[in-house]
């Protein structure tokens, strides 16, 4: 029996298959490429980015609820407030390799949570006027915040250390700025903490927030 005649047949029936296969699979890349497109041809398309910028922009817009500790020598309560929260400036110590380590803005908020440091503003806003203090309904706050994180590279549970100065004036348009300092928990991946500041002002004590920050 000749086994050469056989090799020589298997070797062409498998160059045939194979060609067939190599065929194949080039056409199904072709159409599943169709099927698929490109991720980031779409992302970069100009009205996707408009969306993308105007949607956060509005939820930035949702403020926090916040109270405030009003209080003199007579007296000492409670009011009710709202906060926003605006990062301009973020620097991310887990960042990847590949990428910058600094955002601005619209701040990633695995970046955020995972261990960072950021220069930070707020405007505060008393629903009413203060009772005891002489303190104006309206405040700014702009300071400088750090995040460490506790569980889960900070998705769980993250905590955070600040320092603050207050730019306010007084119910006769005087300024009356103070410095505070702030810690907080942050958890449910980063977008909801709750905030205490301590203040040094003989007007307001302390201020207790629940940060809310949509990305």
């Amino acid at each position: 029996m000749d086994f050469k005649f056989f090799r020589v047949t298997d070797n062409v029936i498998n160059k045939y298959y194979s060609g067939i296969a190599v065929k194949f699979l080039i056409v199904f890349c072709i159409c599943a490429s169709g099927f698929y497109p490109d991720d980031s041809y779409s992302q970069n398309k100009p009205g996707d980015k408009f969306a993308e910028w105007s949607t956060w922009i509005l939820f930035q817009t949702i403020p926090s609820p916040s109270f405030y500790q009003d209080r003199n020598e007579t007296g000492s309560r409670l009011q009710f407030g709202l906060r926003w929260q605006v990062t301009p400036f973020n620097y991310s110590f887990n960042a990847n390799k590949l990428v910058s380590s600094v955002q601005f803005f619209k701040v990633n908020p695995v970046r955020r949570y995972g261990g960072s440091l950021e220069l930070f503003m707020q405007p505060e806003w008393a629903t009413a006027d203060f009772r005891h203090s002489d303190l104006s309904r309206f405040n700014f706050t702009t300071g400088v915040r750090g995040f460490i994180p506790v569980t889960e590279y900070g998705e769980y549970l993250s905590v955070s250390l600040g320092g603050k100065y207050n730019f306010r004036k007084n119910k006769n348009m005087d300024n009356a700025g103070y410095y505070s300092v702030e810690a907080g928990l942050f958890t449910f991946f980063g977008i909801l903490g709750f905030v205490t500041d301590y203040n040094f002002t003989e007007q307001s004590r302390y201020n207790l927030s629940v940060n809310l920050k949509y990305y």
